[in-house]
């Protein structure tokens, strides 16, 4: 049966707001922090590595606390509607810091309310995850709703990573609250609409009778979702290390920051086009195939941009990065039409949803994998010798090279040896899962 257009629309939009917040810090943040709140690199990376350990209590706290819920209007939507109030006002408070005149006050302030605008984001995300396998058991329905939501994602990219830097320039001294309130209430009203928008599966019962922790340790030893989570974490990190330093490769080494942006649209635009050609793979290649073969060409690409880019006029980079989006798009689409054949295959053998949790911990991967990659970028700007504001030093300028190409893909490289072993083709989701299968799990 397929899904209505309303439902993938409805559902879909959402993910607008929330990658417009998480690529608004992404592609932003980190620099925010050192070259206009004037924080160290290191104390930066602090920040973002305190907002994780934060989430690493609130996503599993969250994802197991709606799949015990009983609500007239769901499990997963009363979630959603509270994230959705609070989050404008924290993302506006992040990117507009008072003049603290101590550095260490400025890293509280920016801890502070990193952690808010992190737990809101949760209270959003979580639950939204876990609607996927709610709506639809077909295995292929999964990648075209996924593929409308990740349209949606490439639109919100296009705002916290496009817009929000020509902004920022266009009004020195208000434009990065400007951009702000932008991206916050861009995720706040998108939340509203999916609430208003999807009606969930009635649930009157409470399905999920383990303990939080006994959750936790259930999903961690279910091999099919290693297999999915674990590349999952290792390509968002590699990327997210590709986007952290792109801003200063094109401020640094191309000589033009400004020209970034230009490269961001291209980056996200074919991103954005190359969705459906995913899609249409893993009809030929399954799900894995499609993935894989996407990562590889971003891959390659990273390696072109960086040692080519540099001798070429800044309009031979934007095409540069314009064919390095082809293979981004699968990292939009793919991995989160894996997911809810996991959780599917996950109860069928145990007779339980517990679409939460597994919800959370996939995207407490995707946290981790971002504050690792922040703050190992830190680390090796502030390692190579990184002063903002001025001519780098040969070693900085190395160490930005370094992170733009050789740093993620061996990441990425390590992601696909673990991602070749994931076993849930469109075969054995047809014939075991949909069969509801009587083999352990």
């Amino acid at each position: 049966m397929k899904i209505k257009l309303k439902t993938k629309l409805g559902f879909g939009v959402l993910d607008l707001g929330q990658n417009a917040f998480l690529n608004m810090v992404g592609f932003y943040f980190l620099f925010f922090m050192t070259d206009v709140v004037k924080i160290s690199p290191v104390l930066a990376g602090l920040v973002l590595l305190i907002g994780k350990v934060w989430d690493a209590v609130t996503d599993p706290v969250v994802g197991h606390w709606s799949d015990r819920t009983i609500h007239p209007r769901g499990r997963r939507r009363p979630f959603i509607f509270f994230g959705s109030l609070s989050i404008p006002v924290f993302i506006i408070a992040m990117f507009t810091v008072p003049a603290i005149p101590s550095e260490i006050g400025r890293f509280l302030y920016l801890s502070i309310f990193y952690v808010l605008a992190s737990t809101s984001f949760t209270l959003m995300n979580i639950p939204y995850q876990a609607l996927v396998p709610e709506l639809t058991e077909d295995f292929d329905q999964r990648t075209s709703l996924t593929a409308w939501r990740m349209a949606f994602a490439v639109l919100g990219t296009f705002l916290g990573a496009g817009v929000v830097g020509p902004l920022a320039e266009a009004f020195p001294k208000f434009g990065w609250s400007l951009a702000s309130v932008v991206v916050g209430l861009s995720a706040g009203i998108t939340g509203i609409i999916m609430v208003v928008t999807i009606r969930e599966p009635e649930h009157t019962t409470q399905e999920e009778g383990k303990s939080l922790f006994a959750s936790i340790v259930h999903v961690l030893s279910r091999k099919p979702f290693l297999q999915a989570v674990i590349p999952w974490t290792l390509f968002n990190l590699a990327i997210t290390v590709v986007q952290g330093s792109l801003v200063y490769f094109f401020a640094y080494i191309l000589g033009n920051q400004g020209f970034f942006n230009y490269g961001v649209f291209a980056l996200l635009g074919f991103a954005l086009l190359a969705i459906p050609l995913y899609v249409k793979l893993s009809h030929r290649l399954d799900k894995k195939g499609s993935y894989i073969t996407g990562m590889l060409w971003l891959l390659s690409f990273l390696f072109i941009f960086t040692f080519i880019a540099p001798m070429l006029p800044l309009s031979g980079s934007i095409i540069l990065m314009a064919l390095a989006g082809i293979g981004l798009g699968a990292h939009y689409v793919m991995p989160h039409s894996l997911l809810p054949d996991v959780i599917e295959w996950d109860a069928v053998t145990t007779n339980t949803r517990r679409e939460g949790i597994f919800a959370s911990l996939w995207t407490f991967s995707v946290k981790i994998g971002q504050a690792l990659a922040l703050g190992l970028t830190g680390l090796v700007l502030d390692l190579s010798g990184y002063k903002p504001n001025t001519v780098q030093e040969p070693s900085a300028i190395l160490g930005i090279t370094l992170l733009t190409s050789v740093i993620p893909a061996v990441i990425i490289i390590l992601g696909i040896l673990v991602l070749r072993r994931y076993p849930i083709s469109r075969a054995f989701y047809t014939e075991y899962v949909l069969g509801r299968g009587d083999e352990e799990g």
